[in-house]
């Protein structure tokens, strides 16, 4: 497996401190594991305050409203799964 927080395969948990980009890296994870064809009631994600949960679900909803409308974002994220899926690929040739 691709030892990668974005690996839509592997469980991970992220710690950082403030204004490291553990949000980010959340919201995105999020968004791939349900490309990858998981339904969003299934995936648990965890913060330790109400704030952070709040930003964090703020974030999801917006980025994956982008998805919905932006046909340039989708472009990246698509190109990115493929290179994502691409490099998965050549971990298991091997």
């Amino acid at each position: 497996m691709i030892p990668h927080p974005q690996n839509p395969y592997e469980t991970y948990s992220i710690e950082a401190s403030a204004g490291a980009g553990k949000t980010y890296q959340l919201t995105r994870r999020f968004l791939n594991i349900v490309s990858a064809g998981a339904s969003p009631a299934n995936i648990l994600t965890i913060t330790f305050t109400v704030k952070a949960a709040t930003e964090m679900k703020e974030r999801i909803i917006h980025e994956a409203s982008n998805l919905l409308y932006n046909t340039v974002r989708q472009a990246e994220f698509d190109q990115a799964m493929r290179d994502f899926y691409r490099a998965f690929a050549a971990t298991q040739e091997h």
